[in-house]
């Protein structure tokens, strides 16, 4: 019993990861063709395999972008990109902490400081 069990946790698991790494196109005919068995015509997740349009699975590569803007020298859809920097990191002092304060307190202890 527990080698049965053992061998379906195992079928399911290879049929998940041939799934998730099949290519679109394939995926996609694989889907259409479960569909047309009645018992399986009613699975969501299969329906949405069978009709995604896109490479990436965002169901927007059949259109433009929701924020595009017609370009007036190419005619083609142009999308502006936010960049939000990063706060650089505290910088590390000698000893390796990073509050100043408690790098003071160390040398105040009787750390030697070199000229």
């Amino acid at each position: 019993m527990q080698a049965l069990l053992t061998a379906a946790i195992v079928l399911a698991c290879a049929c998940y990861a041939t799934w998730a790494l099949m290519p679109v196109s394939w995926r996609r005919r694989v889907a259409n063709r479960a569909l047309s068995v009645p018992q399986l015509a009613g699975m969501g997740w299969l329906q949405r395999a069978a009709r995604r349009g896109g490479a990436c699975g965002c169901d927007g590569c059949d259109g433009p972008p929701a924020g595009a803007s017609k370009s007036s020298t190419s005619g083609a859809a142009v999308q502006v990109i936010t960049l939000h920097p990063r706060r650089p990191a505290p910088a590390r002092s000698q000893s390796g902490h990073e509050d100043p304060e408690r790098e003071r307190g160390h040398r105040q202890a009787g750390e030697h400081q070199r000229p």
